[in-house]
């Protein structure tokens, strides 16, 4: 048999067919067990689906029954097989399947998995080419098929917009799906949001299994905040941030479940974050600049990165942190290029901007309390070494201020990041 091709669909090979019943597909590095009975084939070593299923528990797929002409997306067996098991700790009532494209190859074409749990939730997710390009744009077209990058230690879904259906939460609801133990600011866990999939195009709504790191597996979705509640916010914000100004926000949630072990039996362990994501605009004197914010919030604070589609901005956000703070800090722009002497080029770059807020405990009320700047800038010297220069400024500690240097090589930071970190991070996060 042919060896499958990297972007093709994964194949398996031998093995007797029966009409019904069990069907196993193991991998190539699998101990099958000795004689007949069983309805199986095995993976073509070297492949990345291969690779996927080696690295699970019992290193086989355990499905309900051989796929047919007539069915061709096949339910797993949610007794023998060890990671619909797993599956099923995450929601109880879910439906974990394998695609095929026809009965004689039984070239496997996806997993899909329908998330029901909280109820009310009708979400499918799909390693299909469909819904990884949906989800993850023209990044999803480098993601081999059936969603298993080549070594097998991930396993990417999207988001299947023909079988999804629209949801609508709370903040409070999105605390309870992701597991977070502490609840929101009271006036702000009523804000609700909706997850609606014909507006999902390229949004990241995915999910992400790692066999070999306990099962772990990672929902993210990516709530739109309705208009009502939008404004708040932004009555919120302006009380602390003058001439800031909120667009269109977004909720984004990141579900982590890890397999645990607890008196003999494997339970589904939960952690996660909820992180705003803002388009903003500032605008201060006679210019307007775009923003992406990510905001985070806590009883007690909100705590914002901001990141600029503009590069030459450094000037503006000195004057305008400064006045939010009460402090002339003008004279880090003089430091890195006003100066005669100056060790520093006229390449520069503000990174990202960190503004601290002190809220009252409805989330409601907010105060300056700090912010930091990191500055990218080029030395003029030597081989024209990149440093980082990194601001900081803390009202609650008697107005502290500090500045510190380090290299910074900004390609190579981001080049020993494996990419497939990046798919699972929010958007802002990932633009160091």
């Amino acid at each position: 048999m042919a060896m499958v091709p990297s972007r093709g669909p994964a194949q398996a090979e031998g093995g007797a067919v029966a009409s019904n019943g069990e069907f196993k597909i193991y991998s190539s590095k699998a101990k099958q067990p000795a004689g007949g009975g069983d309805t199986k084939e095995t993976l073509q070593g070297g492949t990345g689906i291969d690779n996927f299923v080696s690295l699970l528990i019992d290193e086989v797929l355990v499905l309900q029954s051989v796929p047919t002409d007539s069915n061709l997306s096949v339910e797993f067996d949610y007794v023998s097989d060890q990671l619909a098991v797993w599956m099923r700790l995450l929601d109880p009532k879910a439906t974990f399947t394998l695609g095929f494209d026809n009965a004689s190859n039984k070239n496997i074409t996806s997993f899909d998995f329908r998330l029901t749990a909280p109820s009310q939730w009708d979400l499918t997710f799909s390693s299909s080419q469909t819904a990884l390009l949906f989800s993850f744009g023209d990044e999803g077209a480098k993601i081999p098929l059936p969603g298993v990058i080549d070594d097998g230690a991930l396993l990417y879904f999207g988001l299947d917009q023909a079988k999804s259906k629209v949801v609508n939460a709370t903040i409070t609801d999105l605390f309870g799906f992701v597991g977070l133990p502490a609840v929101p600011p009271s006036a702000i866990g009523d804000w609700t949001a909706s997850l609606k999939p014909e507006n999902a195009a390229s949004k990241r709504n995915a999910m992400w299994i790692s066999p070999a790191g306990d099962y772990q597996t990672i929902v993210r979705l990516q709530f739109a905040l309705d208009a009502t509640s939008s404004g708040v916010f932004q009555n919120v914000m302006s009380k602390a941030l003058k001439s800031f100004q909120i667009n269109e926000v977004d909720v984004i949630c990141k579900k982590v479940v890890t397999r645990a072990k607890s008196e003999g039996k494997y339970i589904a362990v939960s952690d996660g974050e909820i992180t705003i994501e803002a388009s903003c605009s500032l605008k201060p004197k006679d210019r307007e600049l775009k923003i992406t914010a990510g905001i985070g919030f806590h009883i007690g604070g909100y705590d914002l990165t901001l990141r600029f589609d503009d590069q030459d901005v450094l000037g503006v956000i000195l004057e305008w942190v400064g006045e939010l703070a009460g402090e002339d800090v003008t004279f880090i722009q003089s430091l890195v290029d006003g100066e005669k002497n100056s060790p520093f080029g006229k390449n520069i770059f503000l990174r990202r901007v960190k503004i601290g807020l002190d809220a009252s405990i409805d989330g409601m009320e907010v105060d300056f309390r700090s912010f930091s700047l990191d500055i990218e800038v080029k030395a003029s010297f030597g081989s024209n070494p990149v440093f980082l220069l990194s601001y900081q400024w803390a009202k609650n500690q008697g107005t502290l201020q500090s500045i510190k240097g380090s290299f910074w090589n900004c390609e190579s930071f981001l080049a020993a990041i494996p990419q497939y970190f990046f798919q699972v991070l929010p958007l802002w996060i990932s633009h160091v």
